[in-house]
């Protein structure tokens, strides 16, 4: 998980305060911050996905950019009215975050994040959001640093057997290359009677 080294350029918070969730980050060149009331919010039907509470429930966006109204919009996709996870894993894509940007400023109560975020150039980046009472590795011998791509192995709810899940971001630009390396991967992790095509 990224780390930020302490310094006077940086400053960050996020709290859990009664029905009030927030979070803040300002850096050198960005500013975050994300306020939102718990109790007698009105814009709950509107994230209320009245989901059964049996089997996994995963869910994804491409959020093009992960700003501070988005994250509010997350939060409530994630804890739903009762505060209860409505998805047990959300994965984003595209959120343009930096190593440099700390995931104590996306925190959800019940939710670990997993990230992997664009070195090289602006945009990209896949986000993971786990419901903690999940048992789950990250398989980061399974990604590429060439990929954008976050593998997961998880064993759900009273299951013996684990599945391997996985959030990727392929931009236009990828090559054919790129493309064989992804495929590449699913063989090698894929039962023997399992065809692609």
């Amino acid at each position: 998980m990224p780390q930020v080294a302490p310094n006077s350029l940086s400053d960050e918070s996020f709290s859990l305060d009664g029905s009030t969730l927030s979070s803040s980050y300002s850096g050198l060149y960005d500013t975050f911050d994300s306020l939102i009331e718990l109790d007698h919010c009105e814009l709950y039907p509107l994230f209320d996905l009245d989901l059964d509470d049996k089997g996994l429930r995963i869910g994804h966006w491409n959020v093009n950019r992960l700003t501070s109204t988005k994250f509010d919009q997350i939060k409530l996709f994630l804890a739903g009215e009762s505060g209860r996870p409505q998805v047990d894993m959300l994965f984003l894509n595209e959120t343009f975050l930096k190593p440099d940007i700390p995931d104590s400023l996306y925190a959800v109560p019940g939710f670990t994040i997993y990230r992997c975020d664009r070195i090289s150039k602006c945009g990209g980046g896949v986000m993971a959001f786990v419901n903690q009472d999940l048992r789950v590795k990250r398989r980061a011998d399974l990604e590429n640093a060439h990929l954008e791509i976050i593998w997961l192995e998880v064993f759900p709810f009273k299951s013996k057997r684990s599945l391997f899940i996985s959030g990727i971001y392929r931009p236009p630009s990828y090559s054919s290359a790129d493309d064989t390396r992804s495929l590449t991967i699913l063989v090698l992790i894929s039962p023997p009677s399992l065809t692609f095509y």
